[in-house]
Protein backbone atom coordinates (compact mmCIF):
# COMPACT_ATOMS: atom_id res chain seq x y z
CA UNK A 1 0.00 0.00 0.00
CA UNK A 2 2.96 2.16 0.58
CA UNK A 3 4.10 1.99 -2.58
CA UNK A 4 0.75 2.41 -4.45
CA UNK A 5 0.19 5.74 -2.76
CA UNK A 6 3.19 7.35 -4.20
CA UNK A 7 2.46 6.17 -7.51
CA UNK A 8 -1.17 7.49 -7.08
CA UNK A 9 -0.14 10.73 -6.60
CA UNK A 10 2.77 11.18 -9.00
CA UNK A 11 0.28 9.91 -12.02
CA UNK A 12 -2.50 12.74 -10.56
CA UNK A 13 0.19 15.45 -10.97
CA UNK A 14 0.99 14.34 -14.64
CA UNK A 15 -2.12 14.59 -15.14
CA UNK A 16 -2.50 17.96 -13.87
CA UNK A 17 0.46 19.14 -15.77
CA UNK A 18 -1.02 17.95 -19.13
CA UNK A 19 -4.84 19.46 -18.15
CA UNK A 20 -3.18 23.11 -17.47
CA UNK A 21 -3.26 25.14 -20.53
CA UNK A 22 0.51 26.04 -22.33
CA UNK A 23 1.49 29.45 -21.06
CA UNK A 24 3.75 30.77 -23.98
CA UNK A 25 4.77 34.11 -23.67
CA UNK A 26 3.58 35.91 -27.38
CA UNK A 27 7.13 37.99 -27.91
CA UNK A 28 6.26 41.96 -28.62
CA UNK A 29 7.52 42.64 -32.00
CA UNK A 30 10.19 45.14 -32.11
CA UNK A 31 9.26 48.93 -33.55
CA UNK A 32 10.18 49.32 -36.75
CA UNK A 33 13.10 51.86 -37.42
CA UNK A 34 12.19 54.76 -39.94
CA UNK A 35 13.79 58.27 -40.25
CA UNK A 36 11.71 61.23 -41.50
CA UNK A 37 13.53 64.07 -43.17
CA UNK A 38 12.46 67.55 -42.08
CA UNK A 39 11.86 70.53 -44.55
CA UNK A 40 13.52 72.67 -41.92
CA UNK A 41 15.12 73.36 -38.59
CA UNK A 42 13.17 71.82 -35.76
CA UNK A 43 10.72 74.88 -34.38
CA UNK A 44 6.98 75.41 -34.84
CA UNK A 45 6.75 74.34 -38.45
CA UNK A 46 7.50 70.72 -37.41
CA UNK A 47 5.33 70.60 -34.22
CA UNK A 48 3.11 68.18 -35.50
CA UNK A 49 6.16 65.55 -36.01
CA UNK A 50 7.65 66.24 -32.55
CA UNK A 51 4.14 65.93 -30.74
CA UNK A 52 3.32 62.94 -32.59
CA UNK A 53 6.93 61.23 -31.39
CA UNK A 54 6.63 62.85 -27.90
CA UNK A 55 2.96 61.90 -27.47
CA UNK A 56 3.17 58.46 -28.42
CA UNK A 57 0.94 58.11 -31.36
CA UNK A 58 4.30 56.79 -33.92
CA UNK A 59 4.97 54.23 -31.11
CA UNK A 60 0.86 53.37 -31.31
CA UNK A 61 1.66 52.72 -34.74
CA UNK A 62 4.86 50.36 -34.05
CA UNK A 63 7.28 52.93 -35.57
CA UNK A 64 10.22 54.20 -33.91
CA UNK A 65 11.17 57.51 -35.81
CA UNK A 66 13.99 59.09 -36.11
CA UNK A 67 13.49 63.09 -36.83
CA UNK A 68 15.86 64.63 -38.87
CA UNK A 69 16.33 68.35 -38.85
CA UNK A 70 17.04 70.05 -41.97
CA UNK A 71 18.47 73.64 -42.68
CA UNK A 72 22.06 73.69 -43.88
CA UNK A 73 24.85 71.74 -43.61
CA UNK A 74 28.71 71.90 -44.54
CA UNK A 75 27.69 71.30 -48.19
CA UNK A 76 24.66 73.94 -48.32
CA UNK A 77 20.56 73.46 -48.25
CA UNK A 78 19.92 70.18 -47.27
CA UNK A 79 17.64 69.36 -49.76
CA UNK A 80 14.62 66.87 -48.25
CA UNK A 81 13.78 65.01 -51.46
CA UNK A 82 17.77 63.75 -52.58
CA UNK A 83 18.03 62.71 -48.77
CA UNK A 84 15.21 60.33 -49.63
CA UNK A 85 16.40 59.24 -52.75
CA UNK A 86 19.72 58.91 -51.30
CA UNK A 87 18.30 56.45 -48.49
CA UNK A 88 19.27 58.99 -46.03
CA UNK A 89 15.25 58.62 -44.88
CA UNK A 90 12.73 56.57 -45.75
CA UNK A 91 10.15 59.83 -45.27
CA UNK A 92 10.42 63.55 -45.59
CA UNK A 93 8.82 67.32 -46.14
CA UNK A 94 8.62 68.82 -49.48
CA UNK A 95 5.96 70.83 -51.27
CA UNK A 96 3.53 70.08 -54.41
CA UNK A 97 5.65 72.03 -57.08
CA UNK A 98 8.82 70.80 -55.86
CA UNK A 99 7.65 67.11 -55.77
CA UNK A 100 5.49 67.66 -59.39
CA UNK A 101 9.41 68.71 -60.33
CA UNK A 102 11.05 65.74 -58.95
CA UNK A 103 7.92 63.39 -60.62
CA UNK A 104 8.71 65.29 -64.16
CA UNK A 105 12.93 64.79 -63.87
CA UNK A 106 11.74 60.40 -63.57
CA UNK A 107 12.14 60.51 -59.39
CA UNK A 108 10.06 57.70 -57.90
CA UNK A 109 8.16 60.33 -55.24
CA UNK A 110 5.20 60.13 -54.02
CA UNK A 111 3.23 62.38 -51.50
CA UNK A 112 0.58 60.90 -49.39
CA UNK A 113 -0.15 63.70 -47.12
CA UNK A 114 0.03 67.60 -46.29
CA UNK A 115 -0.05 68.86 -43.12
CA UNK A 116 -1.57 72.37 -44.24
CA UNK A 117 -4.86 72.38 -45.90
CA UNK A 118 -4.23 75.70 -47.58
CA UNK A 119 -0.76 77.50 -48.50
CA UNK A 120 0.63 80.71 -45.88
CA UNK A 121 2.09 82.20 -48.74
CA UNK A 122 0.67 86.22 -49.42
CA UNK A 123 0.81 89.71 -50.09
CA UNK A 124 1.70 91.07 -47.26
CA UNK A 125 1.50 95.11 -46.66
CA UNK A 126 0.85 97.77 -44.57
CA UNK A 127 -2.66 99.66 -44.27
CA UNK A 128 -1.04 103.23 -45.32
CA UNK A 129 -0.41 101.19 -48.86
CA UNK A 130 -3.98 101.15 -49.27
CA UNK A 131 -3.66 97.51 -50.94
CA UNK A 132 -6.36 95.62 -49.72
CA UNK A 133 -6.84 93.40 -52.77
CA UNK A 134 -4.88 91.72 -55.84
CA UNK A 135 -6.14 94.97 -57.88
CA UNK A 136 -4.39 97.36 -55.53
CA UNK A 137 -0.79 96.22 -56.82
CA UNK A 138 -0.91 98.37 -59.43
CA UNK A 139 1.54 101.48 -58.93
CA UNK A 140 3.08 99.80 -56.12
CA UNK A 141 6.31 98.52 -55.50
CA UNK A 142 6.30 94.60 -54.41
CA UNK A 143 9.21 92.10 -53.38
CA UNK A 144 9.69 88.47 -54.25
CA UNK A 145 11.71 86.23 -54.03
CA UNK A 146 12.89 84.48 -57.35
CA UNK A 147 11.49 80.93 -57.87
CA UNK A 148 8.68 79.04 -56.61
CA UNK A 149 7.08 82.26 -54.85
CA UNK A 150 7.49 84.32 -57.92
CA UNK A 151 5.62 81.89 -60.08
CA UNK A 152 2.54 82.09 -57.87
CA UNK A 153 2.97 85.52 -57.70
CA UNK A 154 2.99 86.09 -61.50
CA UNK A 155 0.01 83.16 -61.65
CA UNK A 156 -2.14 86.09 -58.58
CA UNK A 157 -1.74 89.10 -61.44
CA UNK A 158 -2.65 86.28 -64.43
CA UNK A 159 -5.48 85.25 -62.80
CA UNK A 160 -6.52 88.42 -61.65
CA UNK A 161 -6.08 90.41 -64.60
CA UNK A 162 -3.36 92.49 -63.47
CA UNK A 163 -0.84 93.41 -66.40
CA UNK A 164 2.56 92.98 -64.45
CA UNK A 165 3.93 96.36 -65.73
CA UNK A 166 1.66 97.93 -63.86
CA UNK A 167 3.36 97.20 -61.10
CA UNK A 168 7.10 97.34 -59.54
CA UNK A 169 8.19 94.05 -58.83
CA UNK A 170 11.80 93.72 -57.54
CA UNK A 171 13.89 90.71 -56.06
CA UNK A 172 13.60 90.36 -52.28
CA UNK A 173 16.94 89.88 -51.55
CA UNK A 174 16.68 90.10 -47.40
CA UNK A 175 14.48 87.34 -45.83
CA UNK A 176 13.59 89.80 -42.83
CA UNK A 177 11.04 92.36 -42.83
CA UNK A 178 12.92 94.94 -42.52
CA UNK A 179 12.34 96.49 -46.20
CA UNK A 180 8.28 96.30 -45.65
CA UNK A 181 8.59 98.29 -42.33
CA UNK A 182 11.32 100.76 -43.32
CA UNK A 183 9.13 101.63 -46.39
CA UNK A 184 11.54 100.63 -48.71
CA UNK A 185 8.85 98.24 -50.50
CA UNK A 186 4.69 98.77 -50.56
CA UNK A 187 4.47 95.12 -50.02
CA UNK A 188 6.32 91.81 -50.00
CA UNK A 189 5.23 88.22 -50.86
CA UNK A 190 5.55 86.24 -48.22
CA UNK A 191 4.44 83.68 -45.20
CA UNK A 192 1.68 84.86 -43.00
CA UNK A 193 2.55 82.26 -40.40
CA UNK A 194 5.96 83.53 -40.06
CA UNK A 195 6.88 86.96 -41.47
CA UNK A 196 3.50 88.28 -40.88
CA UNK A 197 3.64 87.13 -37.69
CA UNK A 198 7.13 88.73 -36.99
CA UNK A 199 5.41 92.28 -38.71
CA UNK A 200 3.11 92.82 -35.98
CA UNK A 201 5.64 91.50 -33.28
CA UNK A 202 7.15 94.73 -34.80
CA UNK A 203 4.16 96.54 -33.49
CA UNK A 204 2.68 97.20 -37.11
CA UNK A 205 -0.51 95.95 -38.50
CA UNK A 206 -0.13 94.17 -41.29
CA UNK A 207 -2.82 93.47 -44.22
CA UNK A 208 -2.61 90.06 -46.08
CA UNK A 209 -3.78 89.06 -49.68
CA UNK A 210 -3.86 85.58 -48.78
CA UNK A 211 -3.29 83.62 -52.38
CA UNK A 212 -5.20 80.41 -51.63
CA UNK A 213 -8.22 83.45 -51.40
CA UNK A 214 -8.20 84.00 -54.96
CA UNK A 215 -7.62 80.23 -55.91
CA UNK A 216 -3.64 79.63 -56.32
CA UNK A 217 -3.10 77.42 -54.04
CA UNK A 218 -0.32 74.66 -53.25
CA UNK A 219 0.59 72.53 -50.72
CA UNK A 220 3.25 72.90 -48.06
CA UNK A 221 4.56 70.82 -45.37
CA UNK A 222 4.14 67.21 -47.81
CA UNK A 223 4.96 63.91 -46.64
CA UNK A 224 5.91 61.64 -49.18
CA UNK A 225 7.80 58.88 -49.83
CA UNK A 226 8.73 56.60 -52.82
CA UNK A 227 7.31 54.08 -54.84
CA UNK A 228 9.15 51.21 -53.38
CA UNK A 229 8.22 52.26 -49.76
CA UNK A 230 4.76 52.10 -50.83
CA UNK A 231 4.62 48.72 -53.02
CA UNK A 232 6.97 47.03 -50.29
CA UNK A 233 5.70 48.46 -46.88
CA UNK A 234 2.46 49.85 -47.22
CA UNK A 235 1.11 49.29 -43.42
CA UNK A 236 4.48 51.40 -42.39
CA UNK A 237 3.36 54.17 -44.90
CA UNK A 238 -0.36 53.90 -43.02
CA UNK A 239 1.17 53.72 -39.88
CA UNK A 240 3.05 57.52 -40.39
CA UNK A 241 -0.07 59.08 -42.24
CA UNK A 242 -2.22 58.06 -39.07
CA UNK A 243 0.73 59.39 -36.72
CA UNK A 244 0.63 62.80 -38.59
CA UNK A 245 -2.95 62.81 -38.81
CA UNK A 246 -3.12 62.20 -34.98
CA UNK A 247 0.23 64.72 -33.95
CA UNK A 248 -1.89 67.52 -36.04
CA UNK A 249 -5.31 67.09 -34.23
CA UNK A 250 -3.36 67.58 -31.02
CA UNK A 251 -1.45 70.81 -32.25
CA UNK A 252 -4.85 71.81 -32.74
CA UNK A 253 -6.85 70.62 -29.29
CA UNK A 254 -3.85 71.97 -27.57
CA UNK A 255 -1.04 74.11 -29.38
CA UNK A 256 0.74 75.60 -25.90
CA UNK A 257 1.59 72.02 -25.04
CA UNK A 258 2.56 71.50 -28.64
CA UNK A 259 5.36 74.15 -28.73
CA UNK A 260 6.70 72.27 -25.22
CA UNK A 261 7.04 69.61 -27.17
CA UNK A 262 9.06 71.37 -29.84
CA UNK A 263 11.22 72.87 -27.08
CA UNK A 264 12.65 69.42 -26.35
CA UNK A 265 14.25 69.27 -29.49
CA UNK A 266 15.57 72.84 -29.65
CA UNK A 267 15.89 74.59 -26.36
CA UNK A 268 17.20 78.05 -27.94
CA UNK A 269 13.58 78.99 -29.04
CA UNK A 270 11.58 81.51 -27.75
CA UNK A 271 8.28 80.33 -26.37
CA UNK A 272 5.76 82.60 -26.77
CA UNK A 273 7.54 83.34 -31.01
CA UNK A 274 7.21 79.58 -31.98
CA UNK A 275 3.14 79.70 -30.26
CA UNK A 276 2.34 82.85 -31.93
CA UNK A 277 3.51 81.18 -34.92
CA UNK A 278 2.10 77.93 -34.52
CA UNK A 279 -0.98 79.60 -33.56
CA UNK A 280 -1.01 81.37 -36.86
CA UNK A 281 0.15 77.99 -38.62
CA UNK A 282 -3.19 76.31 -37.05
CA UNK A 283 -6.19 77.84 -39.57
CA UNK A 284 -4.75 76.42 -42.69
CA UNK A 285 -3.90 73.19 -40.72
CA UNK A 286 -7.93 72.85 -39.87
CA UNK A 287 -9.50 74.29 -42.59
CA UNK A 288 -13.00 73.68 -42.44
CA UNK A 289 -14.55 71.28 -44.79
CA UNK A 290 -11.24 69.64 -45.00
CA UNK A 291 -9.52 66.72 -43.00
CA UNK A 292 -6.38 67.15 -41.40
CA UNK A 293 -3.74 65.78 -43.63
CA UNK A 294 -6.09 65.59 -46.28
CA UNK A 295 -5.32 66.49 -50.05
CA UNK A 296 -7.61 67.54 -53.04
CA UNK A 297 -6.76 66.41 -56.71
CA UNK A 298 -8.23 70.15 -57.70
CA UNK A 299 -4.90 71.91 -55.80
CA UNK A 300 -2.24 69.25 -56.93
CA UNK A 301 -4.16 70.12 -60.91
CA UNK A 302 -3.56 73.62 -60.45
CA UNK A 303 0.45 73.58 -59.38
CA UNK A 304 1.25 71.37 -62.08
CA UNK A 305 -1.01 73.85 -64.83
CA UNK A 306 0.65 77.01 -63.17
CA UNK A 307 4.30 75.05 -63.77
CA UNK A 308 3.37 74.24 -67.57
CA UNK A 309 2.24 78.14 -67.81
CA UNK A 310 5.24 79.84 -66.47
CA UNK A 311 7.55 77.53 -68.43
CA UNK A 312 9.18 75.54 -64.89
CA UNK A 313 7.96 72.43 -67.01
CA UNK A 314 8.46 72.21 -70.34
CA UNK A 315 6.19 69.24 -70.61
CA UNK A 316 3.29 67.77 -68.53
CA UNK A 317 3.22 64.31 -66.21
CA UNK A 318 0.48 62.65 -65.03
CA UNK A 319 -0.18 64.45 -61.81
CA UNK A 320 -2.25 61.70 -60.61
CA UNK A 321 1.28 59.72 -60.21
CA UNK A 322 2.60 62.21 -57.79
CA UNK A 323 0.62 61.78 -55.11
CA UNK A 324 -2.02 59.07 -53.60
CA UNK A 325 -4.77 59.28 -51.25
CA UNK A 326 -4.81 55.58 -50.68
CA UNK A 327 -4.07 55.95 -46.69
CA UNK A 328 -6.01 58.85 -46.04
CA UNK A 329 -9.93 58.39 -44.77
CA UNK A 330 -12.24 58.25 -47.44
CA UNK A 331 -13.28 61.81 -45.93
CA UNK A 332 -9.76 63.25 -45.58
CA UNK A 333 -9.45 63.62 -49.68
Amino acid sequence: MKRIVPVIITIILISLVACSPTQVATPTPAPTAVSIQLSWINEYSSSVFHTAVRNGHFAEQGLEVNLIEAGFNDAGFIDPIQAVLNGEAEFALSNSASLIEARAAGQPVVAIASVLQRSPLAVISLPESGITRPQDLAGHTVSVADGGARAVYETLLLTQNIAASTVNTVARTSFGIEPLINGEVDAMVAWIINEGVAVEEAGFDPQFILMSDYGVDTYDFVVFTTETMIAEHPETVRGVVTAVREGAQDVVDNPAQSIENTLTYNSELVQAEQLRRLEATIPLMNVPGHQLGGMDAEVWQFTHDFLVERGILTEPVDVSEVYTLEFLPNDAA
